[in-house]
């Protein structure tokens, strides 16, 4: 074997331990999200600012997979109105890659805004939204969007985008829901949303749950005024 042969395959050789590595410990970032197995579910419910209840949505992971070097949970989602009853359910998928954890914007769409939809031919173009899997205070995260077009008989009625901007880590708490007392991240974040010739921006905070997700957010007027809140009401493993 000459010596260029010897240099060439130890460079392919510390190629692929790095890319077995690398795949090792994405492969763990991902594996850290451990409240978020075959199975798992749990119920997040919405109240206004009264603490009246608006709605809940209930999750159902009914497969992990691999994708790649990414882990995929696919999950059930049933949006209940605020007597339980069951309006609307669908199928989403979060992933995991390279240490960042994945979610469509559509998994936080309004349940009463999607109540009034029922009727219409709905469009929806999600981006998604990103925690990482080891969130550091001080942190900014990336922008998130979503754009909900509404028709009937071929006419527009709604055309709404929303943005999900100035979003970072502020500081850690603890909090208790009804599903548990949790050690959380709080992340603040700005929504600017535009409907015909409306432009609207809301402050919101997100209590964000590293290995899980979000256990309580609420949202607020520009006056800094309380306009309701999602919390974790249940979970089981």
């Amino acid at each position: 074997m000459s010596q260029n042969q010897f240099i060439m395959k130890k460079l392919i050789l510390s190629t692929f331990i790095t890319i077995l590595i690398a795949s090792f410990l994405n492969a763990q970032e991902c594996d850290a999200l451990s409240m978020i197995q075959e199975g798992s579910k749990w119920e997040l419910t919405n109240y206004d600012k009264k603490d009246k209840v608006e709605g809940s949505t209930t999750y159902h992971v009914k497969e992990v997979s691999s994708d790649g070097d990414a882990v995929v949970w696919k999950l059930s989602m049933d949006m209940k109105d605020k007597k339980g009853e069951v309006y609307n359910s669908t199928e989403t998928d979060i992933r995991c890659e390279a240490g960042v954890f994945k979610m469509s914007m559509e998994q936080f769409m309004n349940n009463e805004q999607f109540q009034g939809m029922q009727e219409m031919d709905v469009e929806v173009d999600a981006s998604d939204i990103e925690y990482p899997t080891a969130p550091e205070v001080g942190e900014t995260l990336p922008d998130a969007q979503i754009t909900i077009k509404a028709s009937t008989n071929g006419i527009t009625t709604m055309n709404i985008t929303t943005k999900i901007v100035d979003r970072k880590i502020e500081s850690a708490e603890e909090i208790t829901t009804p599903a548990g007392t949790f050690d959380c991240l709080i992340v603040t974040q700005k929504s600017k949303m535009k409907f015909a010739f409306v432009d609207k921006e809301f402050p919101s905070k997100d209590w964000y749950l590293p290995g899980f997700g979000v256990v309580r957010s609420e949202s607020y007027k520009s006056n800094g005024k309380l306009i309701g809140y999602s919390v974790l009401t249940s979970y089981e493993q």
